[in-house]
């Protein structure tokens, strides 16, 4: 998060160019180029796979049920 504020700050105040900003940070111009463009800082989002608890549940479930 502190890059794309780095690069925004470079660009919008110091009006430095894309490649300028690439070369001083040592990054790539599509780098500097997407997060220019973009509206807010990247959010690392993590995709839910399957629980290990998946193949116990409806066992639980049964006991659980059957306990009452």
């Amino acid at each position: 998060m502190q890059d794309w504020a780095q690069i925004r700050y470079l660009h919008a105040s110091e009006g430095l160019s894309m490649r300028a900003i690439a070369t001083r940070l040592g990054i790539s111009r599509d780098t500097v180029s997407r997060t220019i463009k973009s509206e807010s800082p990247p959010r690392y989002q993590r995709v839910s796979g399957p629980s290990a608890f998946d193949e116990f549940e409806p066992w639980c479930g049964h006991c659980w049920r059957g306990s009452r």
